[in-house]
């Protein structure tokens, strides 16, 4: 999601060029699938010598754009001996993986030397890159650039068989068992229609067990079951759009210190975002929402009920809330076309393509 608004801006540059995308999980391949801004879609080279060499040879890249912090050595060697441009877009280095990476910092100097360009989304992110030799440059974060499906593409009202104005709350991309625990037993206290989208849908099972475990009238999107005040979401590429119908979003991956998941699509929608404290992976958007009164931060299942319930009484302070949301994204926006200016310099920079090799590859 974070590629697709940079790739659309990039078309608009570079009209010619083939776009290759690759993807590490299933859930990422589907939904790359899905959004059909990829000319090829492969799944991400295993990181061995053999494999990434076999697959540059097929590519033949002229340029290769590194997403946030996909960072491979025998990757990175093989597409420069192909002469292939290399940079980092979107970049972000999170505490674990610096804490970890400055352990062994030979390693990641042999990396950062590897690209031509390194283009980060905070000023934290460049520092951190710059530790490792990296000549780092501050852009933003593309996940502002997204843009919502329309409200129309799905009715919400008649796929949950919700009256006009009944409120609804999102639980998304709820990810492990603690949150599902935890965020399960705040809706027991949640007297409200109920979507809960896993971050890994084929968990829907089992937190289907769960919320019947806790006496919850729960049922699979999937299958049809609106009718339960809990329907879980099994299927991809719903989520995003449920947002512009939700009276409020509670956003997972910060209740435990899992670094959070992406509050960005909650707040361009004008939705009210309860999240759990640990959102480092994003954290300025994070803070910035705390700042402005758009997000609301919550430890326990307690606190995410009581969050919820003040919402739901209280139309008013829903609107100040999704219009704060709709501020900060819209004051972020324009990130994407950075990204795609700087990638077309690269494919006209005669300098970037440049073998720049001399370490073996890692085996």
């Amino acid at each position: 999601m974070a590629a697709k608004p940079i790739i659309e801006q990039f078309r608009q540059l570079k009209p010619n060029f083939e776009i290759v995308v690759s993807c590490t999980t299933t859930t990422g391949f589907c939904l790359a699938d899905q959004s059909k801004h990829a000319d090829i879609l492969i799944y991400f080279p295993i990181d061995l010598p053999h494999v990434c060499k076999r697959a540059m040879k097929t590519v033949q890249p002229d340029i290769v754009a590194i997403l946030e912090t996909e960072i491979w050595f025998n990757f990175l060697h093989y597409a420069k001996k192909q002469f292939a441009a290399a940079a980092i877009v979107n970049g972000r280095i999170s505490d674990r993986s610096f804490a970890d990476a400055v352990r062994v910092r030979w390693f990641y100097k042999k990396v950062f030397r590897l690209l031509d360009a390194c283009l980060m989304q905070t000023e934290t992110d460049a520092k951190r890159a710059r530790f490792f030799g990296a000549k780092a440059e501050i852009i933003g974060n593309s996940k502002y650039d997204v843009q919502l499906p329309q409200q129309g593409e799905l009715d919400w009202n008649a796929a949950l068989d919700l009256k006009e104005g009944e409120p609804l709350v999102v639980f998304g991309s709820i990810r492990g068992e603690e949150e599902e625990n935890l965020t399960l037993d705040a809706i027991a206290n949640i007297q409200c229609k109920v979507l809960f989208a896993p971050r890994h849908i084929e968990r829907a099972e089992q937190i289907l067990s769960k919320a019947q475990a806790r006496n919850l009238s729960a049922g699979r999107f999937s299958l049809g079951e609106t009718d339960a005040r809990l329907v879980i979401l099994d299927q991809i590429g719903l989520l995003s759009s449920a947002y512009s119908r939700a009276s409020a979003a509670v956003i997972g991956g910060g209740f435990a210190p899992l670094g959070g998941q992406n509050i960005i699509e909650p707040l361009s929608a004008g939705c009210p975002v309860i999240c759990g404290p640990h959102m480092h992976n994003f954290r300025q958007p994070f803070e910035e929402g705390v700042r402005t009164g758009a997000v609301l931060a919550a430890a326990d299942s307690a606190q995410i009920a009581r969050h919820v319930q003040q919402l739901l009484a209280d139309p008013a302070r829903q609107r100040a809330m999704g219009e704060a949301g709709r501020r900060l994204v819209e004051q972020h926006r324009g990130s994407a076309k950075k990204y795609a200016l700087r990638l077309a310099a690269l494919a006209n920079s005669p300098d970037s393509k440049k073998q720049g090799v001399s370490e073996k590859p890692m085996r």
